[in-house]
């Protein structure tokens, strides 16, 4: 089953917990009337009290009959196994649909492995507005899953904190996890996804052996591991090619920060002499430091090569066609859902780290181009 997007009530479920998990609704305090609450969300009566009865058998608020509605501390008891309901042998994909060059093949990947493990599939999507309410819904999907007792959890995860505790949570009670892409160390969770060291180190290099000698690098924040992977890989090039580590050539941002090509445009244009190249955390980022630079007027390739990751659907038709590493995101999904049904079938306890192969697509941005087969790769 594939449930495609968010209904009014899942809106509002995520609404109020986003509001729950930053303490806007602490603990024991009681929520806003049914009344205010459809005032508030322009939403009926009816999807309020769905929004309550759902956050309620996830133990996050409990209803009072004659006196309201209240949020519970995070440790209140779950309700016990007997009383979940049984979906044995579902899998649920907890990832963003907000990037489809990214989403898309993620889970036409999971969807043909899981159709052909006779598993039924889950589409959660985490896409919301700000990263605080991606995280809320992060954490609202992965409380339902565990309601329904499903038997496995792919996520690529968005970085919120409360989801730590309910992957936990899953581990413990059974459930097969994958982490897509992004690992969490000491999680008792599978993890497929590339050598994101080895792919910041592709990029760098490729930069280095064009020419380019003071290369900067734009990451997110270094709590997510293909960020602090990828900006490892870019200090060991720099390093090995005799090269000095520059930290004014490093921007870090918070993922999800406003104006990221701007906050390392200004970095890197008031360096004398400013970066000759640099590499990007991923496509989106790699455009938004390009256009940001020519209002600097410091021109990709010809002042600034840029290299990227992800080879996303648009990457190669951007106005400067992108150098970037390319991720097998339908691959990705596929063994996701392998490697939950293998651990299932044999019981295997210990967690497994796969890592698929990549490759270096060569555009215009890095200032050359050359056929797709001379294409660099990272086994």
């Amino acid at each position: 089953m594939v449930i495609p997007s968010l209904s009014k009530t899942d809106d509002l479920i995520a609404h109020l917990q986003e509001r729950i998990s930053t303490g806007a609704y602490p603990p024991g305090a009681a929520l806003p009337s049914e009344r205010d609450l459809t005032l508030a969300f322009c939403v009926s009566r009816v999807t309020v009290r769905n929004a309550i009865e759902r956050l309620s058998a996830a133990r996050l608020v409990e209803r009072i009959p004659g006196k309201g509605t209240y949020v519970l501390t995070p440790d209140s008891p779950q309700p016990p196994a007997a009383d979940r309901v049984a979906t044995s042998g579902t899998i649920a994909l907890v990832c963003s649909q907000g990037a489809p060059s990214v989403a898309s093949p993620v889970a036409s990947g999971c969807s043909a492995a899981a159709l052909a493990h006779r598993a039924p599939l889950l589409l959660c999507d985490t896409n919301g507005a700000t990263f605080a309410e991606a995280h809320a819904r992060e954490a609202l999907h992965l409380r339902e899953a565990l309601r329904q007792g499903v038997s496995g959890i792919v996520i690529w995860w968005q970085g919120g904190d409360a989801s730590r505790p309910l992957l936990e949570r899953a581990a413990a009670e059974g459930c097969a996890v994958v982490m897509l892409d992004r690992c969490v160390e000491g999680l008792d969770a599978d993890f497929v996804g590339i050598d994101d060291e080895a792919a910041g180190y592709m990029a760098t290099a490729h930069l280095v052996r064009s020419g380019r000698r003071r290369i900067g690098c734009v990451v997110n924040s270094l709590k997510v591991s293909t960020s602090a992977d990828r900006l490892a890989g870019y200090r060991r090039a720099l390093a090995e090619h005799g090269l000095p580590v520059d930290d004014r050539l490093v921007v870090v941002v918070d993922e999800g920060a406003a104006d990221v090509g701007a906050l390392a445009a200004e970095r890197f244009a008031d360096l004398q002499p400013p970066p000759d190249g640099a590499v990007a955390v991923n496509d989106y980022i790699a455009m938004d430091v390009i256009e940001a630079l020519e209002r600097h007027r410091l021109h990709t390739p010809d002042d600034v090569a840029v290299v990227s990751f992800a080879d996303m659907e648009f990457a190669g038709h951007y106005r400067v066609p992108l150098t970037t590493v390319r991720q097998p995101f339908r691959s990705l999904g596929e063994t996701a859902i392998h490697l939950i049904h293998e651990r299932l079938e044999t019981g295997r306890t210990t967690p497994r780290r796969v890592l698929l192969p990549t490759e270096l697509v060569i555009r215009r941005s890095c200032g050359h181009e050359r056929p797709r087969q001379g294409n660099e790769t990272v086994p």
